[in-house]
C-alpha cells in the first residue's frame, strides 16, 4: 500500500498537481535513500522525453 501511495503522489508531483502535505511527504522519501532521489530523476526524464516526442509528433 505504500509502494502505491508513493507512486501515485510521485505522479502527482511530476505532473505538477502535489498538495503541500505530499509534497513534504515526498522530500521526506527523498531524503530518506539516495535511490529515491534517482528514481525521481528517471521519471522526470522520461516524462520529459514523453513530451517532447509528442510535441515534435504534432
Amino acid at each position: 500500500m505504500k509502494e502505491e501511495l508513493q507512486a501515485n503522489i510521485l505522479t502527482k508531483y511530476v505532473s505538477g498537481q502535489c498538495t503541500p502535505q505530499e509534497e513534504k511527504f515526498l522530500k521526506e522519501w527523498l531524503k530518506s535513500n539516495p535511490s529515491n532521489a534517482y528514481f525521481l530523476r528517471i521519471i522526470q526524464q522520461q516524462l520529459q522525453n514523453v513530451s517532447s516526442y509528442l510535441q515534435t509528433a504534432i
